[in-house]
């Protein structure tokens, strides 16, 4: 049983070519599979079959998540539209470098991917134009810790965000992610919660080594 990525991806480009290939993406993941898989309707080799390849010529193992894409937002000649996708152990991109140059020219993409099992924190969108995410706060104390229970799950634009969502938590200034982290081990430790409590500040790269 592999681990699952979520990917949240952002296509763009041309106006007429978002269009079509929102509408061809629909009508593909509304139809019944023809190839027997682990995931029913969204299954993204559904999609590589459509565009003329093999499902084994690509990495194609995941689905689009709950069959959901988004609408397009156009914005003058250029328009976008975004869903996610689960897959297996890492985000497949892949697939789209090969259908998108010749199907769709002018479109691109970005995408943020977390996988927590391989440390895998992915946000290629430079421009932050979508996904204005450097770091992900995880963080879970329970309430003998600082006398409630503490559950985050938040995308931080920058550090300074991280930071003042801490000092928010336990109502103390820290001046690095490190003095951050390593304030809320000794907390845990200190209260004996410390098997309890989950304490994760990760910081996304820009894609893969």
């Amino acid at each position: 049983m592999p681990n699952w990525c979520i990917t949240d991806f952002t296509f763009e480009g041309k106006k007429e070519e978002i269009i079509k290939f929102h509408k061809r993406l629909n009508k593909i993941i509304e139809k019944e599979s023809t190839v027997d898989n682990d995931f029913g309707k969204g299954w993204l080799g559904d999609i590589v079959i459509d565009f003329g390849y093999h499902y084994n010529d690509v990495r194609c193992r995941g689905e689009i998540q709950d069959g959901f894409i988004g609408e397009v937002v156009v914005n003058g000649d250029i328009a976008f539209f975004s869903f996610s996708t689960e897959t297996a152990w890492a985000p497949m991109f892949e697939m789209w470098d090969l259908i998108l140059p010749k199907e769709y020219p002018s479109i691109r993409y970005v995408y943020l991917a977390t996988e927590p099992g391989q440390r895998l924190y992915i946000n290629t969108d430079t421009e932050r134009k979508y996904y204005n995410v450097e770091y992900l706060l995880e963080l879970f104390l329970p309430s003998n810790v600082l006398g409630k229970v503490v559950d985050e799950y938040e995308f931080c634009a920058n550090r300074d965000e991280v930071l003042e969502k801490v000092y928010k938590i336990v109502g103390k200034r820290l001046d690095t992610i490190d003095e951050a982290l390593s304030y809320l081990e000794d907390l845990a430790e200190e209260s004996g919660e410390e098997l309890d409590s989950y304490i994760k500040i990760v910081k996304f790269e820009p894609g893969f080594d």
